[in-house]
């Protein structure tokens, strides 16, 4: 019995050493290929800039964390500059693929031009992904109590508040997967714009719904960005409005149908819109009522 249980002891303490060995073997690959990934996006002209980057969360998860990110790079021609708070990604060991992360504010962002910014703030930003390759395959971000200032030269443009919105994309699960079809899900829960108050005449908060499904999806995620929309419409690629709806008050606004790009690259198919309580609007455009 004794012999029994001292080798219980050795496999145990075996199983440990061994363990140790592997998490930290793993935080090590996790490091480099951090830093290559960082490195290629250098090489194309995105700087990333993790500060204080930490590696932890032993035994069973691995957890980095930046006290701060920052982001410089060309956008549309245009170079943008992005910070935020802290930012944690969380991986168990035994499921490395799905990938959990939390991010603080504020986000700090300076358009192309340099005269435009944005701040944004919130309470709660969380995001899943399934790692997959080309492209990720399920991807959720919930954000709450979101509120954000666009400025310019001048001052204070417009002013966003939303209390919770949501965005989610997987793929479809009633269809074969070779047809890269993915479903897109958008929430948006008492959003609040001087802009759209502006617009409707109306003071209530805007509340979204907008479901969709985008066929061969992947040529729009991967390849030479010049030619993504392009490899889309080559391949057929479809989009499709299913029961989406915009509220605000009185007015109400449904959209279904179908999208897709003809030879010369223009918008093709048809959407189908019915509004209610849409007079104002009509009216501050000298428009009549329908």
């Amino acid at each position: 019995m004794q012999r029994r249980f001292r080798w219980l002891i050795i496999l145990v303490v075996a199983v440990c050493v061994l363990w140790t060995g592997a998490w930290y073997y793993a935080a090590s690959f996790a490091g480099k290929a951090a830093d290559a990934w960082i490195a290629k996006q250098a090489s194309d002209g995105r700087n990333w800039t993790c500060v204080e980057r930490e590696i932890g969360g032993f035994p069973f998860r691995m957890l980095i964390r930046c006290k701060s990110l920052a982001f410089e790079g060309p956008v549309r021609g245009g170079m943008v500059k992005l910070t935020t708070g802290s930012v944690r990604a969380i991986a168990q060991i035994y499921n490395p693929k799905l990938i959990l992360a939390e991010v603080d504010g504020p986000l700090k962002l300076a358009l192309p031009g340099g005269d435009k910014t944005m701040e944004a703030t919130w309470t709660t930003l969380r995001a899943s992904v399934r790692a997959a390759k080309p492209v990720p395959e399920r991807i959720s971000v919930r954000v709450e109590k979101l509120a954000a200032q666009f400025r310019s030269a001048t001052g204070v443009q417009e002013t966003i508040a939303i209390a919770d919105a949501e965005f989610h994309l997987r793929p479809a699960p009633d269809v074969k997967a070779d047809f890269g079809a993915t479903d897109l899900a958008v929430l948006i829960n008492m959003a609040e714009s001087g802009s759209a108050n502006r617009l409707t005449g109306e003071a209530a908060p805007v509340n979204a719904s907008i479901v969709s499904r985008i066929t061969r999806a992947p040529l729009l995620l991967s390849g030479p960005r010049n030619q993504r929309l392009e490899q889309w419409r080559l391949g057929n690629g479809v989009l499709t409005l299913q029961n989406s709806r915009i509220t605000k008050g009185p007015l109400q606004i449904d959209a279904n149908g179908q999208l897709k790009l003809d030879d010369e690259h223009r918008p093709s198919g048809k959407i189908n819109l019915r509004a209610a309580g849409v007079g104002g609007v009509l009216k501050k455009f000298g428009l009549p009522d329908i």
